[in-house]
């Protein structure tokens, strides 16, 4: 069922319901999609007054709003049954593109759970059409965590968000199917803020209460599962400010997420357990010739330290620095460290976090642009356990003679390589079996030679 409206929607009194409302999505009887259809652009299409809103509670009642290439604030105004306001906001500070000749749409929906987002371990009841786990298995862990369902670091409510992109996830997960003038054209979605709100733990149907692991109101992430991998945790958005909690409401914003990171459903988690420290800022800048790297955490939970990684490409990283962490803290911390050799012209740079269990997680990344002369050749070097990872950054001519060595902290040298070096990026990898300590790399040519001290640990 759809129902079109060009005019304005102004909602005064009582309540609109889309199809039928309960406890999770995914059932026999619960597949048949209801449409509620805003055929208009405007941001202000769609308003209600306090006490009043849509009522959806099942993952295909959806709130199709036919958005085109607009941008703006979209205020969806969800209430639950008993008419508590739990709206959804979408800024869209990017426009999309669209796919077909109609106007291409975004569709809405949100709905509680049974308590603790399932009913029973691995439970596909309440979970998103798409979603098959809720696995701890987040932001690239390494190991991977042991907890098979986390569903109770978790709200008791998920969220749609649905833009119909990347090869047509609207024809996949919705059972009747979109029409092609519905959707944005794959990977050309918009950018999109987003403000949850559930209920808080005042409420009497709160959705953060117990079974959920306590506390968790006041320290929540937005997180989005990856229907392509299977998982929750390749990407975790920044928030915009606290968790608001404390009440019979509570909300969390997100920063812009990108087309490529925008998948369909969502949810809030613990903080403290996918993501073992809270991030608030990740930043580098150039001060005569160097990279400053600046960082700074909310909260910290065993941890134990963190890596700092270079990319050249934005894929394959090379760590250029490891900084101790406090452990635990509920305190904002502020870090840095130097890269004192940084790659000529832009690459990325890419903060790691490493917990006492020997768990990592990757916390964020940034571009950055190198500023001043670089007129003269850059090393750097990051080692393990087995191997030294080099890499020269040369300004000689092509087949330069070089000699590498690595020697320990008393000066006895652990082995001496030659290698021919070109122009520009060159990497090496020194296999040797050594134990964690401190050691220098010198690095020779015919005319410099360049030392650089390296930290292994295993």
């Amino acid at each position: 069922m759809g129902f079109g409206q060009h005019a304005r929607i102004h909602i005064t009194s009582g309540y609109l319901k889309i199809g039928a409302s309960g406890n999770g999505s995914y059932s026999a009887s619960n597949l048949t999609q209801t449409y509620f259809v805003i055929d208009n652009l405007n941001t202000t299409a769609l308003l209600a007054d306090a006490g009043t809103g849509i009522i959806t509670e099942a993952e295909f009642n959806m709130v199709q709003w036919n958005i085109g290439a607009n941008t703006g604030t979209y205020t969806l105004p969800f209430v639950y049954t008993d008419l508590t306001p739990i709206p959804l906001t979408a800024v869209v500070s990017a426009a999309g593109t669209n796919a077909g000749t109609g106007n291409a749409a975004i569709e809405f929906s949100t709905w509680d759970t049974q308590p603790d987002n399932a009913n029973g371990t691995q439970s596909i009841d309440g979970m998103p059409y798409d979603v098959t786990n809720m696995r701890a298995q987040y932001a690239q862990s390494n190991p991977l965590p042991s907890v098979a369902d986390d569903s109770y670091n978790a709200v008791d409510r998920f969220w749609v968000i649905d833009a119909g992109d990347a090869g047509g996830i609207a024809n996949t997960y919705l059972p009747s199917g979109v029409t092609a003038q519905h959707k944005y054209t794959a990977g050309s979605s918009p950018t999109i803020a987003l403000t949850f709100y559930y209920l808080g733990a005042a409420d009497a149907s709160s959705e953060v209460s117990s079974p959920n692991v306590q506390p968790m109101d006041g320290q929540l992430i937005p997180q989005r599962y990856n229907s392509t991998q299977n998982n929750w945790g390749d990407y975790l958005p920044s928030i915009s400010g606290a968790n608001t909690a404390g009440g019979s409401t509570g909300n969390l914003a997100t920063v812009a997420v990108s087309s490529a990171n925008w998948f369909r459903s969502w949810t809030l988690a613990n903080s403290h357990s996918p993501l073992p420290i809270k991030l608030l800022s990740f930043n580098v800048e150039c001060q005569n010739n160097e990279a400053i790297i600046h960082w700074s955490t909310a909260t910290e939970v065993n941890n134990d330290y963190f890596t700092i990684a270079r990319s050249s490409d934005g894929i394959n990283y090379q760590a250029v620095a490891i900084v101790k962490g406090a452990g635990n803290s509920s305190t904002t911390l502020n870090y840095s460290t130097v890269d004192t050799s940084p790659l000529f012209g832009t690459s990325y740079y890419r903060l790691s976090q490493t917990d006492f269990d020997g768990n990592t997680v990757i916390a964020g990344s940034v571009s950055f642009t190198a500023c001043g002369n670089h007129n003269s050749t850059t090393i750097n070097a990051y080692g393990t356990s087995n191997f030294i990872d080099v890499q020269i950054n040369s300004i000689e001519n092509d087949n330069a003679a070089y000699t590498i060595s690595l020697t320990n902290d008393l000066g006895q040298n652990i082995l001496t390589e030659n290698k021919t070096v070109n122009t520009g990026i060159n990497e090496f990898k020194l296999y040797t079996e050594i134990p964690n300590g401190v050691y220098f790399l010198i690095v020779a040519t015919s005319t410099n030679v360049y030392h650089k001290k390296i930290l292994i640990k295993k």
